[in-house]
């Protein structure tokens, strides 16, 4: 995925030489985020994970459908959407997450959960 920065992405496809355009469309909620890409992870299923300035997606390479994932803190006031800055799948397949003047979250994507490490 080549597009960092920037509010539309291009997917390259090596063993094709295709290339697909993902952009945010209001009107799907199956589509990337609004926002700007700041950070791509390859999932070990080869879904790719996508920070943006709005939150996390991932993508589902099978049927090129997004999901958006809502990481919540602790309290109320940290349940906004996250400039997400760094996106990481460890080895168990959790997906650690950086954010802007936020912390990091552990997402869970069997379960759902989110664990926030929030700063003061």
């Amino acid at each position: 995925m080549v597009g960092k920065w920037c509010a539309a992405n291009t997917v390259m496809h090596p063993a094709t030489d295709q290339m697909t355009h993902y952009s945010h469309d209001p009107a799907d909620d199956r589509s990337l985020t609004r926002g700007e890409v700041r950070s791509l992870a390859i999932g070990s299923d080869l879904s790719i994970w996508i920070g943006t300035t709005s939150g996390l997606c991932h993508l589902d390479r099978v049927t090129e459908d997004f999901t958006r994932h809502r990481l919540v803190g602790k309290k109320a006031a940290d349940q906004v959407a996250l400039s997400v800055t760094a996106v990481l799948e460890d080895p168990e397949g959790q997906v650690w997450v950086g954010s802007e003047h936020r912390g990091a979250y552990l997402y869970d994507p069997p379960t759902g959960v989110t664990r926030a490490f929030l700063h003061d």
